[in-house]
């Protein structure tokens, strides 16, 4: 065969019966039988063409079991198909096993990454790791043996619950703390010193963390009211009496000049008053 060739005759054995079926009649007998025919479309490919498909192809064979491993070979096998003239892709004959690949790794290194991205645990990341475990759980048996890294995971959810615990115990203590008394004091503190302990991020889970505020303030209202309370009143002064007058300070010279003054008056006054008692007797 040579590139100048365009019909070619490709010759096969085949066998016809001579009969007819007829389910009401019988089936006829001797009947002429004709030539099946077939078409074949057939291209001619030059050597280093099927060279180079025949490349490809063995590159995508290489890749076998995909493993979290096979990102490399899965790459190169691609990379390799999209550098094909278009004419001559259709002809790579394995091209399903690599789409396949590629699905492959891209699921099971999907869920390896996502448990990779929380090593470091916090509250912060629940939903994260949570995340991660649907994503593993909905890999067949076979892709789950696929997860090396399927203890990080583990890991990553016992620490996340003992957070979460810890979380748990702040809002107990804060629900425990009830209707706020003198004699809640004790169970404030605690609730407060527990939450205070909580690293930042964890905080955002207490959702009852308004109840200990609102505690804090009544008790503190609570405490001044007592405290109001238990002052002594102030002593009544006592009246001033009209008829008595104070006495100017030492050292008040002007006050002290007119206190002398107003007592002398007094004196003169009353000696006049006795004179006039004394000349109207006699």
């Amino acid at each position: 065969m040579t590139t100048s060739d365009t019909d070619i005759t490709v010759s096969y054995n085949h066998v016809k019966y001579g009969d007819e079926f007829d389910g009401v009649n019988g089936n006829k007998t001797n009947v002429e039988v004709v030539k099946p025919e077939a078409y074949i479309n057939i291209v001619v490919l030059a050597s280093g063409d099927q060279n180079t498909i025949n490349h490809v192809q063995n590159l995508i064979n290489e890749i076998g079991e995909v493993t979290l491993d096979s990102g490399k070979s899965i790459e190169i096998a691609r990379k390799s198909y999209d550098a094909l003239d278009d004419s001559l892709k259709e002809h790579v004959s394995n091209y399903n096993i690599l789409t396949e690949a590629e699905a492959e790794y891209a699921l099971i290194s999907d869920v390896a990454a996502k448990i990779e991205a929380n090593k470091e645990v916090s509250y912060s990341k629940a939903d994260a790791i949570r995340n991660a475990r649907s994503a593993y759980d909905a890999l067949t048996p076979k892709q789950k043996s696929k997860i090396t890294n399927y203890k990080m995971l583990l890991d990553e959810e016992k620490e996340l619950q003992s957070i979460i615990d810890e979380i748990e115990n702040v809002k107990t203590l804060i629900g425990n703390i009830g209707t706020v008394t003198l004699d809640s004091e004790e169970a404030i503190d605690m609730a407060r010193k527990a939450y205070d302990l909580l690293p930042e991020e964890s905080k955002v889970g207490v959702g009852n963390y308004d109840v200990l505020t609102k505690a804090e303030e009544s008790l503190k209202t609570l405490k001044e009211e007592a405290a109001n309370s238990q002052k002594p009143s102030d002593p009544e002064k006592p009246s001033e009496d009209k008829n008595t007058q104070d006495v100017p300070k030492a050292g008040d010279e002007n006050n002290l000049i007119n206190f002398i003054i107003i007592g002398v008056l007094s004196a003169a006054g009353i000696l006049a008053m006795r004179r006039f008692k004394e000349n109207s007797i006699k």
